[in-house]
This record gives structure tokens, C-alpha cells and sequence, in this order.
């Protein structure tokens, strides 16, 4: 794929992710590579739910992968975010290992991925320890 036409994939995805944000009045991220997505939702229990399950029913998300969820006290981002990054970037190499160690039932890099979704939604230092410790409450088991 051509810079131009990635540029063009990325702005579509772009617009179309802000616009399922606002109808499910969700905020979060979505992160992507050329060949790894990773989103972070929050809202209303039912409209993530209606969320993914339109997600769900689209075939080019047949092998979407739910890493994580649960209920956080209060919302993490203010709006919504998307961010590209090189899949040879660390961003690239940080969401690939905490999908696949997900896939694989394993969770140790998911708190840094979800460290980055927030710094790249420029969120605050509060809102990032509280998203961290709801992300480590979900799992205190798992290694």
C-alpha cells in the first residue's frame, strides 16, 4: 500500500471510528498498525456491548479478540482518540505482544498497552493510575 493510500485507509478509519464513538456515546482509542488493531472502549455497559456486537457481525473483524472488560469508576478519555503507528515502531511491537499474549491467556504487557492508548489520548496522570489499577483489578490472578 502506497504512503497516499495509507493516509487515506487511516483518515477513513479515522472518521468512521469518531462516528460509532458519538452514536454509542463511548470515548477510548484506537490504535493501529498496518496489520494490528487494538481499541480501548468506554461507555454505558449496553452501548459497548451494542458497540461490539456490530464490531462482531462485520467480517473484517473475524478475528477480533476481546482482551479485557469490566466496569472502571469514571471515564479514562474525554473524547475519542486514534493513533498510527509503524508496525516496526515500539507502539507496533508493544500492541502485538499484549494481543497475542492475550490469545494466548497471558496479560503481561496489556498494562502498557493500555498506558500508551492513554498517554496517545493525552490523558492525565490520574485518569491513567485509575485506568491502570481497574485494568490490574480485573486480573489479579493472571500473571
Amino acid at each position: 500500500m502506497s504512503d497516499a493510500a495509507l493516509d487515506g485507509f487511516i483518515d477513513d478509519i479515522e472518521a468512521k471510528t469518531a462516528e460509532r464513538a458519538r452514536t454509542f456515546r463511548l470515548t477510548g482509542a484506537l490504535m493501529l498498525t498496518k496489520n494490528v488493531f487494538a481499541q480501548l472502549l468506554e461507555g454505558p455497559r449496553d452501548e459497548v456491548e451494542e458497540c461490539l456486537a456490530g464490531l462482531k457481525s462485520d467480517p473484517r473483524h473475524a478475528n477480533a479478540l476481546l482482551v479485557e472488560e469490566g466496569a472502571v469508576g469514571a471515564r479514562q478519555f474525554s473524547g475519542w482518540s486514534v493513533s498510527y503507528a509503524d508496525a516496526a515502531s515500539f507502539i507496533g511491537r508493544t500492541m502485538f505482544r499484549a494481543i497475542a499474549g492475550a490469545a494466548l491467556g497471558g496479560r503481561g504487557d496489556i498494562n502498557r498497552l493500555v498506558r500508551l492508548m492513554l498517554e496517545a489520548g493525552d490523558c492525565n496522570d490520574v485518569g491513567l493510575d485509575a485506568a491502570l489499577q481497574a485494568v490490574a483489578d480485573q486480573a489479579p490472578n493472571m500473571a
